[in-house]
């Protein structure tokens, strides 16, 4: 008897910097079964370096997991969006076999073709809302150009909030108060929880900043066109900072800028 499956192709992106994406795993499902098939661990070790292995165990049990929870299987690639914010899944293909030993064959030659292939795909860097920012107070000649600028009244980038943890304020400026501002591009639409949580982190580790009892002002950036489709991302945001704004909507952008453009001791910017 003929059974036909359907199956995805489970990539990663380790690091958004080099744009890297590998193929490393299958999602294959018919109506009666669901299995993961992983195979992509050694990869990822021989170009990023590290352990993947433990990774790679841990996200096949929660993709299991996701569809025991899930008996139609259909929100199982929304649940993974939410939770691994790099990991991607294609679009399904379907196949048909008459036998398990078919297959076992068919499977066989999917992750000849798709997974063990040693060709890497790069994505095209995308100008996110970091680089916007940035772009900005460049072209207005108070970007400071490393950490140290911040005592010369610039906005720094990367600015150390825990040594010891390795948490950065995205933006910083000082001008006998220390402004932090954090930032989550909501624009791509495959932002995890997770992302949102480490921002709030960073922003709540800056107030041990206050060395002049000024008070450290946390700010929070995000951009997103539908704020009320990650709702979950924002509300996490504004729980930690004094100011919230919405890169997109104009207003809240000019407020954002002109607030730390003053605290850098110049006149407002026109964004």
């Amino acid at each position: 008897m003929a059974t036909t499956y359907k199956y995805s192709i489970i990539s990663i992106t380790p690091d958004d910097l080099r744009g890297e994406m590998l193929n490393i795993g299958l999602i294959i499902r018919s109506r009666d079964s669901f299995d993961v098939y992983m195979s992509g661990a050694s990869k990822l070790n021989a170009v990023f370096g590290g352990k993947w292995g433990e990774y790679v165990d841990r996200l096949k049990e929660d993709i299991l997991s996701f569809a025991s929870l899930d008996s139609a299987g259909d929100d199982i690639f929304s649940s993974l969006k939410l939770f691994y914010n790099n990991v991607h899944t294609s679009s399904e293909g379907e196949f048909v076999a008459f036998s398990d030993r078919e297959k076992l064959a068919t499977l066989r030659e999917l992750n000849k073709i798709f997974i063990l292939k040693k060709s890497i795909k790069r994505n095209q860097r995308k100008i996110g809302i970091n680089d916007e920012i940035a772009s900005i107070l460049s072209s207005c000649q108070i970007l400071g150009e490393n950490s140290g600028d911040i005592f010369n009244h610039k906005v720094v980038r990367d600015y150390v909030v825990s040594f010891e943890e390795n948490l950065k304020a995205d933006f910083a400026v000082k001008n006998g108060r220390l402004h932090v501002a954090t930032t989550l591009d909501l624009r791509s639409g495959n932002v995890g929880i997770d992302r949102a949580a480490l921002k709030a982190i960073v922003l709540d580790k800056a107030k041990a900043l206050d060395v002049a009892n000024s008070g450290v002002r946390r700010v929070a950036v995000y951009a997103s066109s539908d704020p009320k489709n990650c709702e979950y991302h924002v509300n996490i945001l504004k729980d930690y900072s004094n100011d919230t704004y919405n890169w997109t909507d104009l207003d809240e952008r000019q407020a954002f800028m002109s607030s730390f453009e003053q605290a850098a001791g110049v006149r407002r910017l026109d964004v």
